[in-house]
């Protein structure tokens, strides 16, 4: 199809698809007309870069801190009843204890609501809150540290982490974070639904540790 039929009957759009096809354009940028930035970059082989920073997708931290390291703590994550998210990062902290021993942290899909808990309180300004990037957005599903777990479903990711010995810091692990997305993979889709939801769990790091936290980013979709 030539460019003169494209223009007929999709005017600009199809103005712009008929150029990208013709070998001679090795990229193009498609911007707001009305300040010339909020730029999507057209690429030599048709990958759409926009600039960083500039999404209107709203994006949270969920965010609990101070835990007790000794015991087991879960972030869970569930959807609202019309709307998914996306799970682009999830972070944790280590904590040293009496003796150095390697733990599993596991992300899980839940196909059940969790019950009970600590609900993370929305742009809250405590240890236990899920935060909208845009300041203004409140996420519309519910986030909770611990309590009663819904169903297990599929395992998403697992991290073996290294606890260190507090008396000498002699095997510590700082802390991790897992990121996804940036090798051009897809996100780890939540659907809508109050039923579905994800886990991060972190097991007790043993006798004489600190506090630990653990963390996550979504998109809400």
């Amino acid at each position: 199809m030539d460019c003169l039929k494209l223009i007929t009957r999709w005017g600009s759009l199809g103005f712009l698809f008929a150029l990208l096809t013709l070998s001679t354009v090795q990229a193009a940028n498609v911007c707001d007309p009305t300040t010339g930035t909020r730029c999507v970059t057209i690429d030599s082989t048709l990958n759409a870069r926009t600039n960083l920073g500039n999404s209107t997708r709203s994006t949270y931290n969920a965010i609990t801190a101070a835990n007790t390291a000794a015991t087991a703590h879960t972030l869970t994550i569930e959807s609202a009843a019309g709307t998914g998210f996306r799970l682009v990062e999830w972070c944790i902290s280590t904590s040293n204890a009496t003796a150095a021993s390697a733990v599993n942290v596991i992300v899980n899909r839940r196909t059940t609501a969790s019950t009970g808990g600590t609900a993370l309180t929305n742009n809250g300004t405590g240890n236990t809150a899920i935060t909208s990037f845009d300041g203004a957005s409140s996420y519309s599903g519910i986030a909770r540290l611990d309590g009663t777990l819904g169903t297990l479903g599929a395992t998403i990711d697992q991290r073996q982490v290294q606890v260190g010995i507090i008396a000498t810091g002699a095997g510590a692990e700082v802390g991790f974070c897992k990121r996804y997305g940036d090798s051009g993979e897809q996100l780890i889709t939540v659907l809508a639904g109050v039923t579905n939801g994800i886990s991060i769990s972190v097991p007790s790091f043993g006798a004489g540790s600190l506090a630990t936290s653990i963390s996550a980013t979504i998109i809400q979709d």
